[in-house]
């Protein structure tokens, strides 16, 4: 979906979380938004990390213009990516 937001987290081994937000014009790799119009945040009050159990939540404010549909995309990774070259 070209132009979606997505919204990628990851715990850190420091017990902290990451959230990246990436985004692609059209069906092609997408790369992180350094600045995007709806910024997500960790909702810490939701998130759980554990040894054999782990939840991340997040909030993203929404265009009140669209609240019937709200395209997004989220992933979750019990790790960080592998650093690029």
């Amino acid at each position: 979906m070209p132009d979606t937001p997505i919204i990628v987290t990851w715990p850190n081994d420091d017990g902290s979380i990451t959230l990246s937000q990436w985004q692609a014009p059209a069906h092609i790799m997408p790369t992180v938004v350094a600045n995007p119009a709806q910024k997500a945040t960790p909702a810490w009050d939701n998130s759980i990390l554990a040894t054999n159990s782990t939840a991340m939540a997040f909030k993203q404010s929404v265009p009140t213009s669209s609240l019937n549909a709200v395209p997004l995309i989220w992933a979750y990774s019990s790790q960080p990516p592998p650093k690029r070259r």
